[in-house]
């Protein structure tokens, strides 16, 4: 069993989850120095050089996707404007505009990564709210945080939500068409959440065990009605 177990343990953990680190270093409070921390104590010195150099190229390959995306969308929208709109313009604006060509030196990611971690008193830290208030500082990097944090994570294994169609379909039952299979999914749940609404269970939750879909003998007339 302990065998068994170890070789899960490697199938999922083995390798390097690229989403879980990329996602922990755009924590402020971890940046670099969660996987620098835990990496060494996972795998072997090879294998913790060779993940680190992955994740951190695939940071910044990901950084310079939105980089052009965002450079492609600000000139969208300078080219939008009407001629009406650019002489309204004052000529200060324009020739600074026209003569300005510096670049910052460090990309924001480099800026990012190279300030102190964020050190948060608080026992909630809502890392989402952080971004927005530095929008001004980081506005590319504030967008790529946004759009990988905001990523859902279910609470449900995958097997459990994928097995409702076996309560549903069975060897005497396995002649619905998908739509009376989709119309019976679907009152169900209805009617459990108006059964929830009306009298809420004592306990926490139900689990997915104890919910049954009761099928009538006429179940498609019932569907179709």
């Amino acid at each position: 069993m302990a065998m068994i177990m170890g070789e899960n343990f490697d199938k999922y953990w083995g390798d390097c989850n690229l989403f879980m680190a990329i996602s922990s270093i755009l924590d402020p409070r971890y940046k670099m120095k969660l996987i620098e921390f835990c990496f060494p104590k996972i795998y072997s010195v090879f294998e913790y050089e060779t993940h680190m150099k992955t994740v951190r190229d695939s940071l910044y390959e990901l950084y310079d996707i939105f980089v052009v995306e965002s450079e492609r969308q600000s000139s969208i929208e300078q080219n939008s404007q009407s001629f009406q709109d650019i002489q309204r313009v004052d000529e200060f604006e324009e020739f600074c505009q026209s003569t300005e060509t510096f670049r910052p030196s460090k990309s924001e990611m480099d800026t990012y990564l190279e300030e102190i971690r964020f050190k948060c008193e608080k026992a909630h830290f809502d890392v989402l709210e952080w971004w927005k208030m530095n929008t001004l500082k980081f506005p590319t990097l504030s967008k790529m945080a946004r759009d990988i944090l905001t990523i859902p994570i279910t609470t449900v294994a995958s097997e459990s939500a994928f097995s409702a169609g076996g309560r549903v379909l069975d060897q005497y039952r396995s002649s619905l068409s998908p739509k009376t299979v989709d119309g019976l999914i679907c009152s169900g749940s209805w009617l459990r959440a108006t059964q929830k609404a009306i009298s809420p269970p004592s306990c926490d939750y139900i689990e997915e065990e104890d919910i049954r879909v009761v099928i009538p003998d006429d179940a498609e007339q019932v569907a179709n009605v």
